[in-house]
C-alpha cells in the first residue's frame, strides 16, 4: 500500500532565473539560507540535475571559486514545515570570502498548504559583473507573498473579562498568532470581541526556530496582544479595550534538549524528502509545538478598561470599570494543567456595584484537555476593598470543543458574581484569523 503524504503549497521563485553578480573571477562564492518566523524545514542544491547538497544551509557553504561558475545556473529548493509564522519566508544570500552580498533578490513569501508546509524553488545563475556591464544588461528583481490568516484559538478578550460575562473569568494560556474574533450571544445579550497580536502581522526573516530554543527572551514580544470589545444590554452598551502580555516562561532542561532533538530531524527529514517525510513530520511538529506552547511555569499579565453609553455615541461614553490581572500557569502534563490568578478593578459604573469602589480576585481554574475537546472548572473569590461587605464569588465549568480548525464553540454554566441574576449560561464562538494551528 502506498504511503499517504500530506499536502504541499508550491512556490516558484521571481524572477526565474535570478543573476548572481560575481565581483572577480577569484573570488570564493558561498550559499546561506535561513527559514525565518520562527518555522523548520531544510534545503536542497542542485549543480543541473545533480543534487551537491541537503540539509542546512547556515552556516554558509562553498560553492567554489567565481571563474568555474560564471554562466551557470544553480537550482535551490526550500522545504519549509509551519510552527509558528503566519507564513512561509525564506532568505537566500550569495557573498563571497569577504562577506560581499552578490544577489539582490534575497527572500521568499507564501502561504502554506491546509497541512502546513510549503516549498520554494528557484534558480540562480552566476554572471560575472564586468561582462554585464560592457552588454548592457539589467535585472528586474521583485519578490512578492501573500498573508493568508486563518487556524486560530485565543483566549477571552480582557475586555469582556473585565465585564464579568464572558464564558471564562480566568483565561487558559495561549500563543497569539494573529487576529481572533469572539462572538456572544447565543444564550444572552450580543456581544463580540476582536484581539490581534501585532507581532505576527509582520515577517521575521531572522527569527528561526533554532534561535526561539536558545533564546527564548523575544516571548515577552511574541505574546503581546491587544483587543477590543463591545456588549450590549437592553438600554446600553459598553465597549472595552484590553492589553494582554507574557511576563515569564520557563521550561527545564529536558525539555529543551527534546525540543532541539525533535527540531534537527524535522530540518532532516524536510531535507532529505518532505513529500515522502511529510506524515512522520507532521507527527514530530505536533510533539515540538507541544513543548514549544507548553512552558512549564508562565506569568500573563492583562490589562483592560471599559465605557459605557446610552445612545450608542462614543462621544459620550462614561468610564465604567478597569482592572489589572496576572494569571500564573502551572502546566503539568499533556491534559492538565493549572492557572491561578489575582485581579484588581476599580468601579466607577457597573450594575450591582456602588459608584467608585476597588475589588480584588483571586481564582484558580484546572484545565483538563483531550483531542477536540478542553474541559475547565474555576472558582473566584471577590473582595470589596472600599467598603466592609460580604465576599462574593464566582464558579462556573467551561466547555470548548474545535469544530473545525478555526471554529471553537465554548458553553458556561455555573454561578456568577452578585446576588441577584448571578445563574452563568453563556455560549459563544471563537474564529481564528491567523495560520498559527496546524492539522494535528
Amino acid at each position: 500500500m502506498a504511503k499517504a503524504t500530506l499536502t504541499i503549497e508550491e512556490h516558484e521563485s521571481k524572477p526565474n532565473p535570478r543573476i548572481v553578480f560575481l565581483e572577480s573571477e577569484t573570488d570564493e562564492i558561498f550559499i546561506e539560507a535561513e527559514i525565518g518566523n520562527g518555522d523548520a524545514g531544510g534545503h536542497q542544491l542542485f549543480d543541473g540535475t545533480k543534487k551537491i547538497h541537503s540539509g542546512a544551509l547556515m552556516p554558509k557553504i562553498s560553492l567554489g571559486l567565481a571563474g568555474a561558475l560564471q554562466d551557470k545556473t544553480y537550482k535551490v529548493v526550500h522545504n519549509v514545515v509551519k510552527l509558528m509564522g503566519p507564513r512561509a519566508i525564506v532568505t537566500t544570500k550569495f557573498t563571497n570570502q569577504d562577506g560581499v552580498q552578490l544577489n539582490e533578490d534575497t527572500e521568499d513569501k507564501g502561504k502554506y498548504s491546509s497541512d502546513g508546509f510549503a516549498r520554494f524553488k528557484g534558480e540562480y545563475l552566476f554572471k560575472l559583473k564586468m561582462l554585464l556591464c560592457l552588454l548592457g544588461v539589467t535585472s528586474a528583481l521583485w519578490a512578492q507573498g501573500t498573508v493568508e490568516l486563518k487556524d486560530l484559538e485565543t483566549p477571552a478578550s480582557p475586555g469582556l473579562i473585565l465585564l464579568d460575562k464572558t464564558p471564562e473569568s480566568i483565561a487558559k494560556p495561549s500563543t497569539p498568532q494573529g487576529v481572533s474574533a469572539s462572538l456572544l450571544g447565543m444564550l444572552s445579550n450580543g456581544g463580540g470581541a476582536l484581539e490581534f497580536a501585532p507581532y505576527w502581522l509582520f515577517d521575521h526573516p531572522k527569527l528561526t526556530a533554532k534561535k526561539i530554543l536558545e533564546n527564548n527572551q523575544d516571548y515577552v514580544w511574541r505574546h503581546i496582544s491587544v483587543s477590543g470589545a463591545t456588549l450590549k444590554g437592553n438600554d446600553t452598551t459598553r465597549v472595552s479595550a484590553g492589553l494582554r502580555a507574557r511576563l515569564f516562561e520557563h521550561r527545564n532542561k529536558d525539555s529543551i534538549a527534546t525540543a532541539t532533538d525533535l527540531l534537527k530531524t524535522i530540518n532532516s527529514l524536510a531535507a532529505e524528502d518532505l513529500d515522502g517525510n511529510s506524515e512522520k513530520i507532521a507527527e514530530l511538529r505536533t510533539r515540538y509545538l507541544n513543548i514549544l506552547e507548553h512552558p512549564i511555569f508562565s506569568i500573563d499579565f492583562a490589562a483592560a478598561i471599559t465605557g459605557i453609553t446610552n445612545n450608542q455615541s462614543f462621544d459620550d461614553v462614561l468610564l465604567s470599570r478597569w482592572g489589572v490581572w496576572v494569571n500564573f500557569n502551572r502546566y503539568v502534563s499533556e491534559k492538565n494543567s493549572f492557572t491561578g490568578m489575582i485581579r484588581y478593578l476599580g468601579n466607577e459604573i457597573l450594575d450591582g456595584y456602588q459608584e467608585s469602589v476597588k475589588l480584588g480576585d483571586v481564582g484558580v481554574r484546572y484545565n483538563y484537555e483531550v483531542e477536540k475537546f478542553t474541559l475547565g472548572l474555576e472558582y473566584i473569590q471577590r473582595f470589596n476593598l472600599t467598603v466592609d461587605s460580604k465576599p462574593d464569588f464566582r464558579l462556573a465549568a467551561i466547555g470548548k470543543y474545535k469544530i473545525f480548525d478555526n471554529v471553537f464553540l465554548s458553553a458556561t454554566f455555573g454561578k456568577n458574581f452578585s446576588e441577584v441574576n448571578n445563574i452563568i449560561a453563556l455560549g459563544g464562538l471563537n474564529f481564528g484569523f491567523a495560520t498559527s494551528a496546524v492539522k494535528k
